[in-house]
């Protein structure tokens, strides 16, 4: 709501400062949610920086590493084809591509 406040005020540079901080709000939760071992906590804040920022290739990738965690499969391999469309030859997104397919050949 005051994203949309400010950009409609015009005033560009407190949206990006607004913006700004909201973002690493965001990453400071995640990085509390990991230090307490709560992954479904870190990825609910990982989906509230797609919603409102979209994510890197990176981020998308680390993502996957999470949902793999809690083994939400079909969701790591989507997360993983994203990183690999924008990134194709990352090499910690190859290695996780590796070990969902070791998992799903594992899985009668």
């Amino acid at each position: 709501m005051w994203s949309q406040y400010e950009s409609q005020s015009g005033d560009l540079e407190r949206l990006n400062k607004l913006r700004e901080y909201a973002f690493k709000t965001y990453l400071s939760g995640i990085k509390s949610a990991f230090n307490q071992g709560d992954v479904k906590q870190a990825l609910m804040l990982m989906s509230h920086i797609e919603h409102h920022f979209g994510l890197s290739a990176e981020m998308h990738r680390e993502q996957a590493a999470w949902l793999l965690e809690v083994l939400r499969i079909q969701e790591v391999e989507n997360k993983l084809l994203v990183c690999l469309q924008m990134m194709s030859d990352d090499e910690r997104a190859l290695e996780l591509w590796s070990k969902i397919q070791t998992i799903r050949s594992d899985t009668p």
